[in-house]
């Protein structure tokens, strides 16, 4: 988080200053949501043949092979060959490690929900993220290459703490022929598409959660913009740090959440990032528009977690890195259908067009939470 989130308050900025205009950023985003969604599901079986732990080693390598591209580049081709590569390394990252955690749970015999623990993570996560956005704004006040030169050299610090600390836990079938390895890669593949779609709860978690990525592309990629033409640059990172801090308490409310039922806290935390999108819209002084910002993160803060522990509770265990990254790939591929959308309402309208518009379509989302609801009580009794 420290290595990937050192460039969030500045990315966009640095990219706008290179001479690319808001519908161009946008595209560059496209080849990395494109690329996360033709590679998702084949990295996620590698981790389910391979194990976890290599997978993930595999993916800090080539974000911070990413982060330097970036450092030496100053083109919109370059910028996308970057996102091409940061885009394998996520996809060996996704699931990998949420699979690694959840395997290490339950071989040591954790049996109670998950949700408190995502939450833990996410929290952890939240604070780094306000470490590394501060970072890399003081970072970009000065050169805004720098932070990516930061985050290419943290990427490569975690790779070797995740080599000496990260333990094995899954038993990959690792002494295959390239036959073998094909014929069982297309069998775990094949059963984690059939799976993600025929299992009603798992289904109807993926898609609210595609609309919401969807939506998401709006706020997340015109926020740097958005705060710039009423703050300065410092007053962004003082942004990131709401947006982190949003999502910090958001996943410490999953820790009484909990308690309730999962896809009641789901549609309330969606109603919350449906409506702080369209009051923001309505603001333009700073002082007004960070709390309502936080508030946004919040919601997702709250979302996340408890949509993870929701659907690993779910799945099984030997193919559960190809069916999160099935899951993945389906809510890639609408944050790129996102950027297209948005890229356009921003860039033909306005940015905050763009948000009134993704306000209305996360909404969409809440009738598959609602049908969530008799699925689950039809399969796994009370959440």
């Amino acid at each position: 988080m420290l290595s990937v989130n050192t460039i969030q308050a500045t990315n966009i900025l640095f990219m706008l200053s290179k001479g690319l205009n808001l519908l161009q950023v946008n595209l560059v985003n496209i080849f990395y949501m494109g690329s996360v969604f033709l590679l998702e599901i084949p990295t996620g079986a590698v981790s389910d043949m391979f194990g976890r732990k290599r997978s993930f080693l595999i993916a800090c390598l080539f974000m911070s092979f990413s982060f330097f591209i970036y450092f030496f580049s100053g083109s919109l081709l370059f910028f996308a060959l970057a996102e091409i590569v940061a885009a394998i390394g996520m996809t060996f990252h996704s699931g990998a490690l949420e699979a690694w955690f959840v395997d290490s749970l339950d071989a040591n015999g954790y049996t109670q929900k998950k949700d408190r623990l995502f939450g833990r993570a996410a929290t952890l996560a939240s604070g780094m993220s306000i470490v590394a956005g501060l970072s890399g704004a003081f970072l970009g006040s000065r050169n805004l290459a720098y932070p990516f030169l930061a985050g290419a050299v943290l990427a490569l610090a975690t790779l070797w703490i995740g080599y000496l600390l990260m333990e094995e836990v899954h038993l990959g079938r690792e002494n295959l022929s390239l036959r073998n390895g094909a014929s069982q890669m297309k069998k775990i593949i094949g059963f984690s598409i059939t799976y993600g779609v025929k299992n009603k709860v798992v289904l109807f978690l993926i898609i609210p959660g595609a609309i919401s990525m969807f939506a998401y592309m709006a706020v997340m990629q015109y926020w740097q913009p958005y705060f710039q033409e009423i703050a300065n640059t410092q007053q962004v990172g003082l942004a990131w740090v709401a947006l982190s801090l949003g999502l910090m308490v958001g996943s410490l409310l999953v820790h009484w959440t909990s308690l309730f039922k999962r896809y009641h806290v789901l549609i309330l935390s969606t109603v919350l990032c449906a409506a702080t999108p369209l009051v923001l819209g309505l603001s333009n002084y700073f002082v007004l528009s960070l709390p309502l910002f936080f508030l946004y993160f919040v919601g997702r803060g709250t979302m996340l977690p408890t949509r993870k522990a929701y659907i690993n509770d779910h799945i099984p265990a030997e193919t559960r890195a190809t069916i999160l990254s099935f899951d993945s790939m389906i809510c890639r591929g609408a944050a790129a259908l996102g950027l297209i959308i948005f890229g356009v309402i921003a860039e033909r309208a306005s940015i905050i067009g763009s948000w009134y518009v993704a306000s209305v379509v996360i909404l969409l989302g809440i009738p598959a939470l609602f049908m969530l609801r008799r699925s689950d009580a039809s399969s796994h009794g009370d959440e």
